[in-house]
């Protein structure tokens, strides 16, 4: 976990985090100006997660993911969940993420806090259980915005199976067929729209199967 850290760089690393379900891979948490590049992380929880948890001031902004190899067992790229302050100006390019259980891409507002100017560029998604999610929400208190969102050349491989099958510890298992599940999700609330998302060049092969 970096913590309210400004000019971070983190090169080609490799993490291994599968020794417990709730085990995130690197967290940023209310950080100015990150770089994490040309590194591998395999974790059970989500690989990247960045966090807000300062709704005084401190946001997790300037953050560039770039050339990074990511497995989980919960989600590729996540942020949001944790999200009392704000997101700002946050580039994800050329990922792969592979085997992973919920979704490549999650992006969520559900604390009060907003998320802004998100780019994804040249993502490549294999054998993973959504391609992209990105929700509103209102858990601890309303007032959360998503927007300006960007995500283009996007190749996803959506699994016909449980994408972490194998692994020490994986999701869990669902009622209803995995398969079945959308590849794409955008989710706002009543009165409360996520705004301004562009989705270019997205080619997604997904394995059907509902009765």
């Amino acid at each position: 976990t970096y913590d309210q850290c400004k000019n971070l760089k983190v090169d080609s690393i490799a993490v291994d985090s599968r020794a417990f379900w709730n085990y995130d891979g690197i967290d940023i948490v209310d950080c100015d100006s990150v770089a994490i590049t040309n590194s591998y992380i395999d974790s059970d929880d989500d690989a990247v997660c960045l966090k807000s948890h300062d709704s005084t001031g401190a946001i997790c902004q300037n953050v560039i993911v770039r050339n990074c190899t990511l497995r989980s067992s919960a989600n590729g790229i996540k942020f949001g969940t944790a999200s009392l302050g704000g997101f700002k100006n946050i580039k994800l390019i050329n990922i792969k993420v592979f085997e992973t259980y919920r979704s490549a891409i999650r992006l969520e507002a559900v604390d009060g806090g907003f998320l802004e100017n998100v780019e994804a560029d040249s993502i490549t998604v294999i054998n993973s259980g959504h391609a992209i999610f990105l929700r509103i929400g209102a858990r601890r208190q309303s007032g959360s915005r998503l927007e300006n969102i960007t995500i283009k050349n996007l190749t996803a491989e959506i699994a016909a199976t449980k994408p972490d099958a194998g692994y020490e510890y994986e999701g869990p298992i669902e009622d209803m067929p995995r398969n079945i599940s959308p590849a794409i999700v955008i989710a706002g609330l009543p009165g409360v729209l996520i705004k301004n998302v562009t989705l270019n060049n997205i080619d997604i092969k997904h394995p059907g199967g509902a009765n």
